[in-house]
């Protein structure tokens, strides 16, 4: 048996659950989103924010919850199921090339948004039950883990590695409530530890989970609302534009132009959050994308295939551009010059336009308007 601290922590929780009422079947989406969400937590500990590999075991147990996700997502049904496949297509390239956590965590974001409702957390309906969860864990998991959650049950020194204390702190720092939740519903990959979501309603979950933070003296703080999968960094949007132009593509090669349609609408929707901070600085480059996306949409819905490819790498060609422009600046100097500059080319405009109203108004002889004009 694998004996890292988070699997330990997983088998721990997991143990907890024996004598739980059995809930429905979990569909395929809260499923998905259980085991990518776990996958990311492991890729945040195998590589660092340079992309350098740190733990291997933990980036192939990070790689064998991502295809262990592509084989649930193959059951996904309904509009998003394509786009939400393309997205966790584009994460496990990320991993792949071993791209920084940071990138992972955002392209997780857009993955949850495609997932919707269907794969959101089920939170607590109704007040935790802290003394349920205890009532549990007395049955169950203080024979390993000791009444206090200290690690010292009279059942764990007979484990290869002594189980670590989950309702120690400093001892299992990485413990987070949505992993003890994720770890609960979909298991570990490669032990013995099963998943229990068919076994243990999202309440039980979440009192068990209540019980063990109040071991450690932590208060227990339920996951917020996610935010605006549209707000993500423009490094982590270009693969997701992407993934879903290619989608776009399958479904026109497919003969399904009104998806393929849905498909190009939701690359723009994608791209849109970049346009603001990169038209303030280069206003051409914008609208030509902007063409390019309107040309990619009407040619898969003419079934243009080449003209489509073409709109393809014309995007992917401008988006390294556009991303550069949405970078923010490194140094306070920059900042101000960028600043200055946008200002500097907003007031030509101006003086632009005024010039032209104030021609218009000398050719028209309503030159006594003029001192409106320059108030």
């Amino acid at each position: 048996m694998n004996c890292r601290p988070t699997r330990w922590i997983a088998v721990s929780i997991l143990s907890l659950v024996a004598t739980a009422t059995l809930p429905a079947q979990e569909n395929p989406a809260k499923r998905l989103s259980s085991i990518v969400g776990v996958a990311v937590e492991e890729y945040a500990k195998a590589v660092d924010e340079r992309g350098k590999l740190i733990s291997k075991d933990e980036f192939d147990e990070t790689y064998g919850f991502l295809t262990d996700a592509q084989q649930v997502a193959t059951r996904l049904s309904g509009y998003e199921a394509p786009r939400s496949r393309a997205i966790l297509d584009s994460m496990t390239a990320s991993v792949a090339g071993r791209q920084p956590p940071a990138v992972v965590r955002e392209l997780h974001q857009h993955f949850l948004a495609s997932l919707g409702t269907a794969g959101a957390m089920d939170l607590p309906k109704a007040p935790l039950d802290t003394a349920e969860g205890h009532a549990i864990y007395a049955r169950t998991c203080s024979s390993c883990h000791g009444m206090t959650g200290a690690g010292d049950g009279p059942a764990g020194h007979t484990l290869s590695t002594p189980p670590p204390g989950i309702g120690v702190q400093s001892q299992t720092p990485e413990l987070t409530p949505t992993l003890a939740y994720n770890v609960i519903a979909v298991g570990v990959r490669g032990t013995a530890m099963p998943a229990f979501a068919p076994t243990l309603t999202p309440q039980q979950r979440w009192n068990i989970i209540s019980y063990i933070y109040s071991l450690r003296g932590e208060k227990l703080t339920l996951p917020t609302a996610r935010r605006d999968a549209t707000a993500i960094r423009g490094d982590t949007a270009s693969p997701v534009i992407l993934a879903l132009l290619d989608s776009a593509l399958d479904f026109a090669r497919n003969g399904k132009t009104a998806e393929a349609g849905d498909r190009a609408f939701d690359a723009y929707i994608a791209f849109e959050p970049l346009e603001t901070p990169a038209r303030a600085k280069k206003p051409g480059l914008i609208a030509t994308m902007e063409r390019h996306f309107a040309d990619f949409k009407g040619a898969v819905k003419r079934n243009d295939l080449t003209g489509a490819k073409s709109s393809r790498d014309a995007i992917a060609d401008g988006l390294p551009s556009v991303i550069d422009l949405t970078q923010q600046p490194s140094t306070s100097w920059e900042a101000f010059f960028q600043s200055f500059l946008i200002i500097l080319r907003e007031g030509f405009e101006a003086i632009l336009v005024i010039g032209a109203v104030v021609a218009f108004l000398l050719k028209t002889g309503h030159r006594e308007r003029l001192r409106s004009i320059w108030l």
